[in-house]
């Protein structure tokens, strides 16, 4: 006989048993306990042992198998759950502390179907409520992650929003005017200037730069975000490029 709930959750674990069921006797009327099929294994022993927290008695019958199917193959055990401290007389259990003698059969069954299920629903409550808040929890996490790569992203091209939007403009009307953004300039976009004038500033030979980059290639903001992750993480490939692009 098993000493107690614990060394039963034990005996559980080292013999692989994933489904069981537990009655006060040998016969199938008298079950307090029954996995479910879409409980997890730790839904099933944290029920297991609420369960017994009010079932106490000298003599429980466990009977387990590795799936869900009866016949051949199953476990059988008695273990005790007994409350500290306290003795009852062999035979005896009880029910939330209250002495049931099960020859008397209907009363006491009947009492603990009702009180397994109130128990049942209100476990499944609270595992559904824990899931509820951990898939809150991760959500709030994924948002938290997106608002940071899109805050460093934007963070990346707003030096050169000016140049981009009034290009961008300028494509869609081509009698608008440059558009200036955040104190940015408009810059000529003749093609006889290059990024290697010597009367240029940097700023102005950057925002030169992007001008024509833009105006031939559609995916530029992207490629500029690519090679800003890939020089902050001293990709070797990036390193490759820069000494092939800058001799």
């Amino acid at each position: 006989m098993i000493a107690n709930v614990e060394k039963v959750i034990e005996w559980l674990d080292v013999n692989g048993l994933e489904h069981w069921q537990v009655s006060t006797t040998a016969s199938d009327n008298s079950k307090i306990f029954e996995t479910q099929d879409d409980e997890t294994k730790e839904d099933k022993i944290s029920r297991f042992r609420r369960i017994m927290e009010f079932c106490h008695g000298n003599r429980f019958v466990i009977v387990a198998g590795k799936n869900g199917k009866t016949g051949r193959g199953l476990f059988k055990e008695e273990f005790k759950n007994l409350p500290e401290g306290s003795q009852l007389a062999p035979g005896q259990n009880t029910i939330s502390g209250t002495p049931q003698n099960p020859g008397l059969g209907f009363v006491a069954i009947g009492e603990l179907d009702r009180r397994l299920a109130e128990e049942r629903t209100r476990i499944l409550q609270d595992v559904k409520i824990e899931r509820l808040e951990a898939e809150l929890k991760e959500a709030n996490e994924e948002l938290r992650q997106k608002d940071t790569a899109f805050t460093r992203t934007l963070e990346k091209v707003e030096p050169y929003l000016g140049t981009i939007l009034g290009n961008t403009i300028g494509k869609m009307i081509p009698q608008a005017p440059m558009v200036g953004v955040a104190g940015l300039e408009n810059e000529s976009t003749d093609s006889s200037r290059t990024v290697s004038d010597e009367n240029l500033s940097d700023e102005e030979r950057l925002s030169l730069a992007l001008q024509r980059w833009n105006a031939v290639e559609p995916d530029m903001i992207r490629i500029i975000e690519t090679l800003a992750d890939m020089a902050e993480r001293k990709d070797n490939m990036y390193s490759m490029a820069k000494g092939m692009l800058i001799k």
